[in-house]
């Protein structure tokens, strides 16, 4: 019976995934379910896995990056248990995100190569493109510009070709934010005003804030003092209507209190 009971919320729990639960921040109430999940005994390994994986989503949202990697590791070995390509590939890019985000860019990229072999292994396109565009952010990190150009227009190239206006804004704005740091400061404002058009297409306040955050602090560490605050102008009031961390930075740049 617990057996049944386990299946039942592992399927409840890992139906809404990041999307819902995270937009809402009810990340407490969510991981409660999935590890209930857990306690209860998943019978189905894929089932098991995906859960584990969401688990792993949830702590990487509340920057428990320790435990994130245990979940993702679970599920990793769950998803080659059962010869789920996809699982496996999607799983290795979210351990290559935690191991970006805690500046472990050797192993980062070593996790993104792996995933991008399996996305194309099984010819998942929008994967592959948004893989690419991990890779090219830890190359830009690393300095690696022409690497990182090279890997942008790459996912570029495969966010257009299967239509996803969302991941070519966010390569767009990456794009832009390499040519700030090469010094192409007219390109970089295209590349920005690209991305900023895209995401109003798709209705998406939040990233137009995004993209005008990014470029705020860029240009504030340039010194260019001036063409940093007009993009936090832009920024600050979304973040604030939105209740979000992130207009604080910007109320730096505006020298306001």
């Amino acid at each position: 019976m617990d057996s049944r009971n386990g299946d039942l919320l592992a399927q409840v729990a890992t139906v809404p995934r990041n999307w819902l639960y995270n937009f809402f921040r009810i990340n407490n109430e969510w991981l409660a379910w999935l590890n209930r999940a857990i306690e209860l005994k998943v019978s189905d390994n894929w089932l098991e896995a995906n859960t584990r994986q969401a688990i792993g989503d949830v702590q990487r949202f509340r920057d428990d990056n320790d435990a994130a990697l245990a979940s993702y590791n679970a599920a990793l070995a769950l998803f080659q248990h059962v010869g789920s390509r996809l699982g496996e590939a999607n799983t290795r890019q979210a351990i290559g995100d935690v191991q970006q985000f805690r500046k472990d860019n050797d192993a980062a990229l070593a996790s993104y190569n792996a995933a991008l072999a399996l996305f194309q292994l099984v010819g998942d396109r929008l994967g592959e493109a948004n893989t690419r565009q991990a890779i090219g952010d830890v190359q830009r990190f690393r300095d690696d510009n022409d690497a990182a150009l090279a890997s942008y227009n790459a996912a570029l190239a495969l966010f257009q070709h299967v239509g996803s206006r969302l991941g070519e804004a966010n390569t767009r704005r990456a794009l832009g934010l390499l040519e700030l740091e090469n010094g192409n400061i007219e390109r970089a404002m295209q590349f920005l005003e690209q991305a900023v058009n895209l995401h109003h297409q798709i209705g998406s306040e939040y990233s137009v804030a995004v993209d005008y955050w990014y470029f705020a602090v860029a240009l504030d560490e340039k010194g260019m003092v001036a063409e940093a605050k007009r993009c936090a102008e832009i920024a600050a009031p979304i973040f604030e209507k939105m209740g979000l961390p992130y207009a604080e930075r910007m109320r730096e740049i505006l020298g306001a209190p």
